[in-house]
C-alpha cells in the first residue's frame, strides 16, 4: 500500500473522531448554557396573578415519574431536583429585584390587585403592566424580620431611625453572599441575583440582625434591647443554643417565629438549585451550596467562598426544624407562583412539597417547653408525585404490615444486570386497617455481582420483605463480538483492496473502486490460468 493512500485513511479516520468528540462537547456546553439563561433585559408586560393547579405543579416535576426511588432520595433527589430547577431560569439584574418586589413582596391584603392600574379581575392578570422606578409610590410590601400590624405605614431605616415618607428596606440574601458566592451578588445571573431567596428585609434585620451569621435558636440575646426597633424585637441574636463543639461557637439569628419556614425553605430551595453532585464545577453564578450541622464562624469551614470552593451554611437541624414549626402558607404559596408564572420560571420545591425536605435531609423536631431538640439524619422516604401532598404532609399513619402480593417475573439474572421490577406489587397495610401499593416508593437493596442465589430487600417505612432471584456469570457478548468481528473484516478487505489496487482513495478522501485495478487483476488471473494450461 503507498504510503500516501495509507495517510489519507489516517487522516480520515482522525477526522471523524475529531467530529465526534467535538458533538459530544459543544453538547456538554449546550446543557450547561440552559442552565444559567442570560437576563431577558425585559420586565413582564402581562402579570400573571393565578397560581399554578395540583395537575401543573406535577407536570413540572414530571420526570420523577420515571426515576427509582433510590434516584429520589438523599443526595439523589437533590441532583435530580438540580435538573429540574437549575434549568431554563431568567434572572434578572440585582438591582432591578426592588421593583419585581412590587409583585414578588406585595401585601396583597393591604395592597390588593385591584388597585394596580391593567388588572383585569376575569383573567386574575395585569395588562400593560410597567414596573414602578418608585418603589414608594406602593404602599405596603411584605417584608422580612418585622410586622405590619404593629408598624403600619413605618419603616426603620438600617439604624433603626424612623421613615415615615419612603419605604425603607433591603434586598436581603436569605443564603448570605460571602457564604457561597462572593462577588456575585450583583451579576445578572445565577445565585446572587435568585429570587426565591433574595426578598425584601428590614435594613436593621438584613444590616444588624442577620448580617452573615449562621442561622439557629438563640440562647442568650447580645444586643441591648433598648437599641433595637420594637417591630423587630422578635428576632433574636446571640449566642446559640444547641452547638456542636468547642471551637464552633458563633453568634446566631434567629428570624421571628412567622418567618422562620420561609427562611429555612429559601436555604433548603438554595442547596436543591446550587450543587454539584451531578459532577458539575462551582462557579460564582452556579456555586456549590451545602447546609451542614454546625455553626459557620470566621473560624469554621465554608465562612466564605469563591468559584472553587464549596459554600456552607448552619445550622442544618435548626433550620429543619424551623420547617416545621411555620409551615407553608398562602403567602409563601402565591409568591412561589409568581416568581414561577413571571420572573425565573422556576419552582421552590420545597414549597410545594414539603416533605422532600425529610426525603433528603431527614427530621428535626424543636420541643418548645423543654427547648430541646431530636434530630434524626435518616431519609424518611423517596419524593412520588402520586402520594406526597402539595404543598402539605402526607397523613402519617403507620404501616403494620409489608408484604410482596405480586412475585416479579424475572427471577433469573446475569451478574452485573439491574433488578427488574416488572411484576412486582409489594403492599403496606397500615394500622387504620388501608392499604397501598408502595412498590415505587420501596428502596431496594441487592449484590447481582455475586453468582448464586441472591436476596432482593425492599424496605418502606422501616419494615422490609425480601425474596430472592438466581444470578449467572455473564457469559460473552456475542452480538457486539460479531459486530467488531465485521468491522474487523471490513477493514482488511478495505485495507487489501487498496493494496493490491481494486480500491483507491480520491482527493476528498472517500473510498472508491479502482476500475482498471479490478481490469487489471482480472487480466492477470487470466494470465495465470493460460501459464497453468500450458504447463499441462
Amino acid at each position: 500500500m503507498k504510503k500516501k493512500n495509507i495517510l489519507k485513511i489516517v487522516i480520515c479516520s482522525s477526522a471523524f473522531t475529531l467530529m465526534s468528540l467535538s458533538a459530544v462537547s459543544a453538547s456538554v456546553f449546550i446543557n450547561r448554557k440552559e442552565l444559567i439563561k442570560a437576563d431577558a433585559a425585559t420586565f413582564p408586560t402581562t402579570i400573571d396573578l393565578n397560581d399554578c393547579s395540583d395537575d401543573e405543579i406535577r407536570s413540572y416535576y414530571s420526570s420523577f415519574n420515571n426515576m427509582s426511588a433510590e434516584e429520589l432520595s438523599g443526595t439523589n433527589l437533590l441532583k435530580n431536583l438540580k435538573g429540574i430547577i437549575g434549568k431554563n431560569v431568567t434572572y434578572f439584574s440585582y438591582n432591578n429585584d426592588t421593583e419585581i418586589f412590587a409583585i414578588t413582596d406585595r401585601d396583597w391584603t393591604n395592597s390588593p390587585a385591584s388597585a394596580i392600574a391593567g388588572y383585569d379581575a376575569s383573567t386574575n392578570k395585569i395588562n400593560n403592566y410597567k414596573k414602578s422606578t418608585d418603589i414608594s409610590s406602593n404602599p405596603y410590601i411584605r417584608m422580612l424580620y418585622n410586622d405590619y400590624s404593629l408598624q403600619s405605614k413605618t419603616h426603620y431605616t438600617g439604624d433603626g431611625d424612623v421613615s415615615t415618607t419612603t419605604k425603607s428596606f433591603d434586598n436581603e440574601h436569605v443564603w448570605s453572599q460571602s457564604h457561597g458566592f462572593s462577588g456575585g451578588g450583583d451579576s445578572s445571573t445565577g445565585a446572587g441575583s435568585d429570587l426565591h431567596h433574595l426578598m425584601a428585609g428590614t435594613q436593621y434585620g438584613n444590616r444588624t440582625l442577620h448580617s452573615n451569621y449562621s442561622y439557629g435558636f438563640v440562647k442568650t440575646l447580645d444586643w441591648d434591647e433598648s437599641s433595637v426597633p420594637a417591630v423587630e424585637k422578635k428576632n433574636k441574636r446571640g449566642t446559640p443554643l444547641f452547638t456542636h463543639s468547642e471551637d464552633q461557637q458563633g453568634r446566631v439569628f434567629e428570624p421571628q417565629d412567622s418567618d422562620k419556614g420561609d427562611v429555612a425553605r429559601a436555604l433548603l430551595y438554595m442547596v436543591a438549585c446550587y450543587n454539584n453532585y451531578d459532577g458539575s464545577t462551582p462557579t460564582k453564578e452556579m456555586p456549590a451550596l451545602q447546609l451542614v450541622n454546625y455553626i459557620i464562624s470566621e473560624n469554621t469551614k465554608g465562612y466564605s467562598s469563591d468559584d472553587l470552593k464549596n459554600g456552607y451554611y448552619g445550622s442544618l437541624q435548626d433550620i429543619l426544624a424551623w420547617h416545621k414549626m411555620d409551615p407553608v402558607d398562602e403567602y409563601e404559596i402565591h409568591r412561589n407562583n409568581l416568581i414561577y408564572r413571571n420572573y425565573q420560571h422556576n419552582r421552590n420545591p420545597f414549597i410545594d412539597y414539603p416533605e422532600w425536605v425529610d426525603y433528603i435531609w431527614g427530621t428535626s423536631e424543636y420541643d418548645v417547653t423543654t427547648k430541646t431538640i431530636a434530630y434524626n439524619p435518616e431519609s424518611t422516604g423517596s419524593a412520588n408525585l402520586d402520594d406526597d401532598v402539595i404543598n402539605g404532609y402526607q397523613p402519617t399513619i403507620p404501616v403494620s404490615k409489608l408484604e410482596i402480593t405480586s412475585q416479579p417475573t424475572k427471577k433469573e439474572y446475569k451478574t452485573g444486570e439491574e433488578l427488574d421490577k416488572t411484576g412486582l406489587v409489594i403492599t403496606a397495610t397500615f394500622e387504620d386497617n388501608s392499604t397501598k401499593d408502595v412498590t415505587r416508593s420501596c428502596k431496594f437493596t441487592y449484590d447481582f455481582s455475586k453468582v448464586g442465589k441472591q436476596t432482593v430487600t425492599a424496605t418502606y417505612k422501616g419494615h422490609t420483605v425480601t425474596f430472592e432471584v438466581n444470578v449467572a456469570r455473564k457469559g460473552p457478548d456475542w452480538k457486539m463480538i460479531a459486530i467488531i468481528a465485521a468491522v474487523v473484516v471490513v477493514v482488511i478487505l478495505v485495507i487489501v483492496g487498496i493494496s493490491i489496487g481494486v480500491l483507491k482513495v480520491n482527493k476528498k478522501g472517500k473510498i472508491k473502486v479502482n476500475k482498471s485495478g479490478v481490469k487489471k487483476l482480472a487480466n492477470g488471473s487470466s494470465k495465470t490460468k493460460n501459464s497453468s494450461k500450458k504447463k499441462k
